[in-house]
């Protein structure tokens, strides 16, 4: 399960965060603003992860605290959708 949602939320934040880095290589525990992301290219990340998975994110669980590493954002998707992907 875990690296069907990593595949998918790799193309995602590859599609949507300006950098020089290969984002399907990137170290999984490497932090995503370090390497290019910034508010606006998280803003797009949520939606289209709010798209692809099906859920949708409450306003109080929004927090950048959720989208620092590719880790985070798996663990946060699998708490949202267990037995998906």
């Amino acid at each position: 399960m875990q690296n069907s949602i990593e595949e998918k939320l790799r193309k995602i934040i590859k599609e949507n965060v300006e950098t020089n880095v290969d984002i399907l290589t990137l170290p999984i525990d490497e932090n995503l603003f370090g390497v290019g992301m910034d508010s606006i290219s998280a803003i797009k990340i949520i939606v289209e992860i709010e798209n692809e998975f099906g859920f949708e994110i409450e306003d109080d669980e929004l927090s950048m605290d959720n989208l620092t590493t590719i880790r985070e954002i798996i663990a946060y998707i699998e708490s949202k959708c267990p037995s998906d992907s």
